[in-house]
């Protein structure tokens, strides 16, 4: 089985998978990829992070939910900029 995502930024030592989608619904396949991921990685510390279509923000366990018109803020709390 195959995983893709969207974005993996390095992070110093980090790497922080992003899936990106255009659903408004947050379902449970939108982190299919990202849980698939974590487990390869075997890094807790490191949060994926979901952007998606919807309205509000979301932080959960193991992986941070954005908006798409939050990208910004996302890049600032994973400290991109």
């Amino acid at each position: 089985m195959d995983f893709f995502f969207d974005l993996l930024i390095e992070n110093g030592e980090d790497i922080i998978p992003i899936e990106i989608k255009a659903g408004a619904t947050i379902n449970n396949d939108f982190f299919k990829g990202l849980r698939f991921f974590q487990t390869k990685l075997n890094n807790s510390t490191v949060k994926s992070q979901l952007v998606y279509g919807g309205d509000e923000n979301q932080n959960r366990t193991d992986t941070s939910i954005w908006n798409a018109m939050s990208i910004v803020q996302m890049m600032n709390e994973i400290n991109l900029f």
